[in-house]
């Protein structure tokens, strides 16, 4: 005896019914474990335990970035009232 091959509408209806229970089990656990999807109660989400390499480089970035802007403000003051080597102290 053949097996039934499955066709492109059954295969379908699988995957939205796939769909639908994800959806599903994501909106009961949702509404069940809100504090699990809060920045406020779950530290592990808040950027600053954020352990993700590409956030580790933007970290690195952002410092970067706010040192040549202090860098860039030096230099110009000393450009505009002509005083040399004078740094600002941070």
């Amino acid at each position: 005896m053949k097996k039934p091959k499955l066709t492109k509408v059954m295969t379908l209806h699988y995957i939205k019914l796939i769909y639908r229970s994800l959806l599903f089990r994501w909106e009961f656990t949702l509404w069940k474990y809100p504090e699990r999807f809060s920045e406020n109660t779950n530290q592990y989400m808040s950027c600053s335990n954020c352990t993700e390499k590409l956030c580790v480089h933007k970290k690195q970035l952002m410092s970067l970035r706010q040192q040549l802007e202090l860098y860039a403000e030096d230099r110009v003051t000393q450009i505009l009232t002509g005083i040399r080597g004078k740094t600002r102290k941070r």
